[in-house]
């Protein structure tokens, strides 16, 4: 006759559920040990490592010197544009200017946080031309110039291209429409670029400099 096989014992049932639990438990007290706490961004194209911003020999709109230690102490949004495209240039400062705005809930952050227009047309967009465009924008935008090498030793480090065209009579000036962020150590973080919003791009602020102060 075949034998009857005999059922788990109640102890045994009972180890089994003991064990099953504990794996469970864990798992989980691992999988939460080890996750990665970076911050989920929502429009910042992040840098694996951040890259010091160097040797940056510019001017203010008010005829200041500009070097990379101006950018210590802020986090700052710097776009690239031109005077004579000044729908452009004024479209990305005003987009800096709804973002300040959001930040607003975070005084301190929203204190530290700029916008930088960097002109791709150094040769007409002296200091004097930046400070009358700038005048409509917050006090503690600035708007930089300098010799034409400068400019684009400054655009190559924040991963922005710069081209003339070859038109003399149609005067225009191709450059990337990224916004770069810089933190308060004077490093390039990421790249804005395509379609961003002030919300999402307040929003990745706010992550990072929360992150930066943990």
């Amino acid at each position: 006759m075949r034998q009857r096989r005999r059922p788990h014992s109640a102890t045994s049932k009972l180890l089994l559920f003991i064990a099953g639990i504990a794996a469970f438990y864990g798992s989980y007290y691992l999988g939460n040990r080890y996750a990665s706490t970076a911050p989920v961004l929502l429009n910042l194209s992040k840098l694996e490592r951040p890259q010091a911003i160097t040797d940056l020999s510019l001017q203010d709109q008010y005829g200041n010197p500009f070097s990379e230690k101006g950018l210590q102490g802020h986090w700052s949004l710097i776009i690239f544009g031109y005077i004579k495209d000044a729908i452009s240039a004024h479209d990305g400062l005003s987009l800096i200017t709804q973002v300040k705005n959001r930040l607003a809930v975070h005084p301190e952050l929203q204190q530290k946080t700029r916008g930088i227009l960097v002109t791709a047309d150094p040769e007409i967009d002296r200091p004097e031309v930046l400070l009358k465009f700038m005048a409509r924008y917050s006090p503690d935008f600035l708007a930089l110039t300098g010799s034409t090498k400068e400019i684009r030793s400054t655009a190559r480090q924040l991963g922005v291209t710069i081209k003339h065209s070859p038109e003399a009579e149609s005067y225009r000036i191709d450059h990337s429409s990224s916004m770069a962020l810089i933190d308060p150590e004077a490093k390039l973080i990421g790249l804005f670029t395509g379609v961003v919003d002030a919300a999402s791009i307040a929003s990745d602020i706010q992550l990072l400099a929360l992150e930066k102060a943990e």
